[in-house]
């Protein structure tokens, strides 16, 4: 039996995600730099997750439309100058993404030719932002530490059985793939051996094909805990343009607060209903290892974040954890007497996720949000009525706000007396006058009720129920809070 080379030292993996806001803004990297050799002075070693540059996600996904026009020359001529000037900035030579960039060039043009994409292009042409991204940041950062650059495709690729849903359309798989990953100890002592930091790119994964597939929008988070549980890692960092996960997003309300500490479940409920500063995916898999997750802001480096892991459930001690909510929601209401779930794979082909559906007293609702940025939303009602029969409405441009807290038995819910959070917000929306609710939607035994309103309202129904619910908690317990 052949021995294995262990003739170097082992040390804990610390794997990195930096988001594109911090990526980005040059100012930072000398920053990342100091982080990057405090962290190896403390014995980890460092596996840095990168995001493309901000908003280039965003100009790749344009392409699409504009190689069909054959007007995509002038937008990669924009988005190349972007990243050169980034380059120059942090002194790195601009050729070293030449051929990156000539590359995307030649599948533009094949796009063009084929007067279409599908699935498979749109996560072709939108991975080469974490490429770009991640050969500038690999040379800067060459010049201060030894680094390695990977090519993560290498490292996350799913066979078949992997997949956690197998959804009816293609553009799923390729857009918005979930797989189920292990540890792999020949992974973990062969990065062991590689001298430095490894840098590599968030977001993106190869199927069983090795056609390229993402891992949804803003799911770098994702990729960095696949490779926390692969390889073993005894934290996961999460660095982003915020201090750390607070009650309601800080640059809507003024009034929101910092946490200390949360549990996976409370993030998660969070992440899973609009709190942007993780991706939902991303819970599961560190939940499962218990691999702590630390969120954490880049320019506020020096601060601790807020710590995810099973020591707190915040729950215990406040009812009402933080209001979150999603925009560009769809309203599809169905009959009552539907023997099963109708089939939405149009819709989802279109571009759109299911969120969840809710029995009513004589009808079913089904949430969809639109997702697919890359192309103009289509008009769901003219999906629904074409493809299911007896459908009752369809209303679109819609807010989804959601607040998270204590799980309620449901004996307690159904108490008439309004004892519980959960009626008390009931009953305080319909009284409301002069902001108007489309539906409410309690789920008391996993702690969390929905509330659908237009878009316009989205500001004032948030502050408020922060304001009415939130607030009074952080006044009574201070400790939890940063």
């Amino acid at each position: 039996m052949k021995k294995e080379n262990t003739d170097f030292e082992i040390r804990p993996w610390l794997i990195m995600k930096f988001g594109g806001s911090s990526v980005a803004n040059p100012e930072h990297w000398p920053t990342i730099v100091k982080i990057l050799q405090t962290k190896i002075s403390l014995g980890y070693k460092p596996f840095l997750v990168l995001s493309a540059l901000k908003e280039v996600s965003n100009q790749l996904e344009s392409l699409l439309n504009l190689s069909i026009q054959n007007k995509y020359q002038e937008a990669i001529e924009k988005l190349a100058l972007q990243h050169r000037n980034f380059a120059k900035a942090l002194n790195v030579s601009e050729t070293i993404i030449e051929k990156e960039l000539h590359q995307l060039t030649l599948e533009c043009a094949k796009i063009h030719e084929d007067k279409c994409f599908d699935g498979k292009n749109h996560a072709e042409i939108v991975s080469y932002g974490e490429i770009l991204s991640t050969r500038i940041a690999q040379a800067y950062l060459e010049q201060h530490l030894p680094t390695q650059w990977l090519d993560v495709r290498t490292v996350l690729q799913p066979a078949r059985y992997c997949y956690q849903c197998e959804l009816p359309d293609q553009w799923h798989h390729y857009v918005s793939a979930r797989f189920d990953v292990l540890y792999d100890k020949h992974l973990d002592l062969s990065f062991q051996q590689k001298a430095g930091v490894i840098v590599t790119q968030g977001f993106m994964a190869r199927d069983e094909q090795s056609h390229t597939i993402l891992l949804g929008r803003e799911g770098s988070d994702t990729s960095a805990s696949y490779l926390a549980v692969i390889l073993g890692a005894t934290q996961l960092e999460i660095w982003t343009d915020v201090s750390g996960i607070f009650t309601m997003d800080p640059a809507i309300n003024k009034n929101s607060k910092q946490f200390n500490q949360l549990s996976y479940d409370e993030v998660r409920r969070m992440a899973n209903f609009g709190a942007k500063v993780l991706h939902p995916n991303a819970l599961l898999p560190i939940a499962e290892k218990q691999i702590e997750l630390v969120v954490r802001g880049i320019k506020t480096h020096h601060l601790p974040g807020t710590l995810i892991s099973k020591k707190i459930n915040c729950s215990q001690f406040l009812s009402v954890l933080s209001v979150v909510h999603e925009t560009h929601i769809c309203l599809i209401q169905l009959p009552n007497n539907k023997l099963k779930e109708p089939q939405f794979s149009r819709l989802l082909n279109a571009g759109f996720d299911k969120v969840f559906y809710y029995k009513m007293a004589n009808e079913m609702h089904f949430i969809f949000k639109f997702v697919d940025s890359a192309r103009h939303p289509v008009n769901p009602h003219e999906i629904v009525k074409a493809t299911i029969a007896g459908a009752i409405d369809v209303t679109n441009n819609l807010t989804l706000i959601t607040l998270i807290g204590t799980p309620i038995s449901l004996s307690s819910f159904e108490d008439n007396q309004n004892s519980n959070w959960m009626n008390q917000i009931t009953l305080y929306c319909k009284q409301q006058e002069d902001l108007k609710v489309f539906s409410l939607y309690p789920f008391p035994e996993v702690g969390r009720i929905s509330i659908l309103v237009d878009n316009s309202n989205t500001d004032d129904w948030t502050k408020r129920l922060h304001k009415h619910y939130i607030e009074p908690g952080i006044t009574t317990h201070p400790e939890l809070f940063y």
